[in-house]
């Protein structure tokens, strides 16, 4: 079942008790941690009880929690088997967690979000982590989420911050998508790319608000999220949100889980990743159809970097090498027609390029909204940093700004993005 509805009750767990029993729901599964449990969790299992629905709560420890296969039999063992429903009480990672567990047994999946931290609740699809290699895998959108504005604006500001990145992300990601549409005709939807803008636009304009908690502002923030998360869902694919910066992020996550490090806010890396994905942008404005023509392309050595994301990453290293079928495919052909392309529609990529922000604005932005770029504070180091700048076009089988700086044979050093 699609998702039918993003509710905003005013007594959220009296809500979806209520939806429960009309559904006729008998069992009900929830999946919380200890800290949603204390928000919210608890008292949607009361409330469920006291509707005569049999409730099983199972508690997941959220220190360091990820979507892995781990977590995933972890649910899957204590679930209780006649479950009608089962109810993500969280975040994006339990949300992503119940989202595979419902589909995979056939289970309805009701969200209730504790944070405006991502874009995912109202999607179709879950990002995983499965031997260390961060992944989509399609699954189903909730039947329903119920949203509590007062929940949401008392989530931890970096939560916050992190919806607020992943909305960031989008100006960069449509901007991908047109440009994947005109230099290698990648499937397009014009009007979710109007969507996608506009619900960046209208995020942009409450940073200072959502910074502040204001209700409002949070309930603006998370209808954007949720809006181009079932963008994604309608359109099929992940292009309208998620480009070059989400690209950074895997990559990042995949380093920090290789490394043994706590992972990093989604969003926070997103909010990062779009910073440097506008240098680029910023960097294909400096130059002119003439320095661009004059450039001789061919195929890139792939193998250094092979090498070097196996050492880097283990076994999801090998995984990128092998799932990445536009870069491991490319033929001299190919970056050839790609750069007469670019030749030809030097106009319309300029105009693509002028839409994205300077990253000096960007970071203004995210600062405003409670969040910081500083990679000291995001516990990432400079070099890990350009590493994933670098190699961070082989996670995705896409074609982005990254991309096509790899194929003119442009390098993240000459582009200054990041800073040293």
């Amino acid at each position: 079942m699609e998702t039918q509805a993003i509710r905003y009750p005013d007594r959220l767990a009296e809500d979806v008790a209520q939806y429960c029993t009309r559904r006729g729901f008998q069992t009900v599964t929830t999946v919380s941690d200890s800290n949603t449990f204390a928000v919210i969790g608890n008292e949607i299992n009361t409330a469920l009880r006291g509707t005569g629905v049999r409730t099983q709560g199972i508690i997941l420890d959220g220190r360091g929690l990820i979507a892995d296969e781990r977590a995933i039999v972890s649910v899957l063992i204590d679930m209780d088997m006649a479950a009608d429903a089962v109810i993500a009480v969280g975040s994006g990672t339990i949300t992503d967690i119940v989202r595979f567990v419902s589909h995979r047994t056939r289970t309805a999946f009701l969200s209730v979000p504790t944070a405006p931290s991502v874009d995912g609740y109202a999607s179709g699809s879950a990002p995983l982590v499965t031997r260390g290699y961060k992944h989509t895998v399609q699954c189903h959108a909730p039947e329903v989420v119920f949203a509590s504005t007062s929940v949401l604006a008392h989530a931890p500001t970096a939560m916050i911050a992190a919806g607020f990145g992943d909305v960031l992300g989008k100006v960069t990601a449509v901007a991908d998508w047109e440009l994947a549409h005109l230099l290698v005709d990648a499937p397009w939807n014009a009007d979710i790319a109007e969507e996608t803008r506009q619900a960046y636009r209208t995020v942009v304009r409450h940073a200072d608000a959502i910074g502040g908690r204001e209700e409002t502002a949070v309930r603006t923030l998370f209808d954007a999220l949720t809006s181009t998360g079932d963008a994604i869902r309608r359109f099929g694919s992940s292009e309208p949100a998620s480009g070059s910066e989400h690209h950074i992020s895997h990559f990042l996550e995949m380093h920090h889980l290789a490394e043994g490090k706590p992972p990093i806010l989604h969003g926070t890396k997103v909010a990062m990743g779009t910073v440097i994905a506008a240098g680029w942008y910023e960097y294909l404005r400096g130059w002119d159809r003439s320095a661009v023509a004059a450039r001789t392309v061919t195929v890139p050595d792939n193998e250094r970097d092979f090498r070097e994301m196996r050492e880097l990453l283990g076994e999801a290293g090998e995984l990128t090498a092998e799932r990445n079928a536009f870069v491991s495919t490319l033929t001299q052909a190919r970056v050839e027609a790609i750069h007469a392309r670019l030749i030809a529609n030097w106009d319309a990529v300029q105009a693509i390029a002028r839409q994205v922000p300077t990253p000096a604005e960007l970071v203004q932005l995210f600062r405003a909204a409670g969040g910081s770029t500083d990679p000291k504070a995001m516990g990432l180091d400079r070099t890990e940093l350009r590493t994933a700048a670098r190699l961070s076009h082989y996670t995705r089988s896409r074609f982005t700004v990254k991309t096509l700086l790899y194929v003119l044979g442009v390098s993240v050093d000459e582009t200054g993005h990041p800073p040293a």
